[in-house]
C-alpha cells in the first residue's frame, strides 16, 4: 500500500484524514480520504500498488467492465447505457464538428463506444488496463485496443478526439498520461473528461456511503476547481461543462443500498433529483460532470 503526504494534483501538504471510507462493493476494507486545501482534490490513502489493485476490480459484477443484467441496478444501468453511446456519439460529433475522423477512448471497458463509432466510419483506437475487458473488446469487435503502455506507441497528433468515461479517477500517474494525451492530440481536437463529483449535493447527503467514491478502484475524487488546477498544469483549458443527470439517480441508487442495506427506490430518486436541482442553483456541482478541454495552443 502506498501513503501520501502530498496532493499530488497540486504538490501542496495533505492533512489528516476527512473521512474514513469503505469498499462497500467488493472486500469491505476500510481507506482514508485526503482532502487536499489548496485544490480540493480529493485522494484515497492509502493506494493499493498497481499488482494488488487488480484483486479489486474482480467481480463479474463490476458494470463498468461487465455486461452482466444480474439485478434491477445492473438491468436499469445497461438500458441506460445504450441511450448513452447514441448520445455520446452524436455529442462527440457536435463539440468536435466532426462526423468522421480519429477517437482514442482511454478506459475503453469492453469497446462498445469505440465500436459504435467504428460503425460510422471513425479510426478507432482503445487503451483499457483489464487484460480480460480489453480481450473481450478485442474478440467481439475486432477493435485495436492496447493497454496502457501503448500511449506511448501513438503516433503524435493523430487523434482529432480523446476520450476518457469515469477513467481519469482510477490512473494512478494522472500526470504522465496527461502529458502523453497532449503529445497525441491534434491541434484543433478536444479532449473530453467524465468524473464524479464530491461538491454534488448527493455527496453531501450519503457522506462516507456516497457510491461513487467507490475505493480504493478510485484513487482520485474531484470537483472542478481540482480538475481546473490539473489540466492547467498540463497546458490544458476548459472550455465547457456538461451535467451528467442521470448520474445522481444511479448513484443514489447505489448509495442507498450502502447506508441502509437496501434501496428505498423513492428517496433514491427524490435525492437524485435534489441533487440535479441543487446543481441547478449552484455551477459545477452536479454528481458527475464532463470536462471539454483544448490544448492552451488550441485554435477555436
Amino acid at each position: 500500500m502506498k501513503k501520501h503526504t502530498v496532493c499530488p494534483v497540486c504538490l501542496t501538504p495533505l492533512p489528516d484524514p476527512v473521512m474514513e471510507l469503505r469498499d462497500h462493493f467488493l472486500t469491505g476494507e476500510t481507506f482514508h480520504l485526503l482532502k487536499c486545501k489548496q485544490c480540493g482534490c480529493g485522494v484515497t490513502d492509502p493506494w493499493p500498488e498497481e499488482e494488488e489493485l487488480k484483486r479489486y476490480y474482480r467481480s463479474m459484477d463490476y458494470i463498468s467492465h461487465s455486461a452482466s443484467s444480474k439485478g434491477l441496478i445492473n438491468k436499469l444501468y445497461l438500458g441506460i447505457r445504450i441511450v448513452t453511446l447514441r448520445q455520446k456519439y452524436r455529442l462527440i460529433c457536435r463539440l468536435s464538428r466532426r462526423s468522421r475522423g480519429a477517437i482514442l477512448d482511454v478506459g475503453c471497458g469492453s469497446g462498445e463506444l469505440l465500436h459504435l463509432f467504428s460503425k460510422k466510419h471513425w479510426i478507432v483506437s482503445g487503451i483499457e488496463t483489464d487484460e480480460q475487458t480489453r480481450l473481450e473488446a478485442v474478440r467481439k469487435y475486432h477493435l485495436p485496443v492496447g493497454d496502457s503502455r501503448s500511449l506511448n506507441e501513438i503516433r503524435s497528433g493523430s487523434c482529432d478526439v480523446i476520450t476518457l468515461w469515469h477513467s481519469l479517477e482510477h490512473i494512478a500517474r494522472p500526470s504522465e498520461t496527461l502529458e502523453q494525451l497532449r503529445r497525441i492530440l491534434t491541434p484543433g481536437g478536444i479532449l473530453l473528461v467524465a468524473v464524479p463529483n464530491h461538491a454534488s449535493l448527493d455527496a453531501m447527503i450519503y457522506g462516507p456511503c456516497w457510491a461513487a467514491w467507490d475505493v480504493p478502484r478510485h484513487l482520485f475524487h474531484f470537483t472542478y476547481h481540482a480538475m481546473e488546477t490539473l489540466m492547467r498544469q498540463h497546458h490544458f483549458r476548459i472550455i465547457h461543462t456538461l451535467p451528467m443527470k442521470r448520474d445522481a439517480y444511479y448513484i443514489s441508487l447505489l448509495s442507498e443500498r450502502y447506508k441502509h442495506g437496501r434501496i428505498n427506490y423513492a428517496r433514491a430518486l427524490r435525492n437524485g433529483w435534489r441533487s440535479n436541482r441543487y446543481a441547478r442553483k449552484n455551477n459545477h456541482t452536479c454528481s458527475s460532470m464532463i470536462y471539454v478541454l483544448k490544448p492552451e495552443n488550441a485554435y477555436f
